[in-house]
């Protein structure tokens, strides 16, 4: 079995979260249940939706809840990385470099602090004092 030492806490002192701003172009998964029932509500008596079709409206669902799940997960895989950068020189993309101070949540995006900067946690090329 693996050794977990070299995985560090992250406190939450180092990590700020700022509240998320709903974008009006995304369907999340309740807006999509409620086309659903609408459509299934005022569908036309003589024309009903078959079977197959509210299958794949279902299947479709499932897709798009797995789908932020995921996307829920990886968010939270980020935090944890970036969480354990604090105090740490990394350098990123650009070529510009400095110690971590912090990490920031916007919008669903991981930010690491390089002073009172923030920069994608994927824009991270290097660590030093790893």
């Amino acid at each position: 079995m693996a050794s977990l030492s070299g995985i560090q806490g992250v406190s939450s002192g180092n990590v700020t979260e700022t509240p998320a701003s709903k974008s009006r172009t995304t369907l999340d998964k309740y807006a999509f249940l409620k086309l659903l029932v609408y459509q299934l509500r005022y569908q036309n008596p003589l024309e009903p939706l078959g079977d197959q079709e509210l299958a794949l409206q279902l299947a479709q669902f499932s897709t798009v809840e797995g789908i932020q799940n995921l996307n829920k997960s990886m968010v939270a895989l980020l935090l944890i990385q970036a969480g354990n950068l604090v105090g740490k020189t990394v350098t990123l993309k650009d070529g510009a470099s400095g110690v971590v101070s912090g990490v920031v949540l916007r919008d669903e995006a991981v930010y690491v602090l390089l002073g009172d900067s923030p920069y994608p946690v994927t824009d991270v090329v290097g660590v030093e004092g790893a």
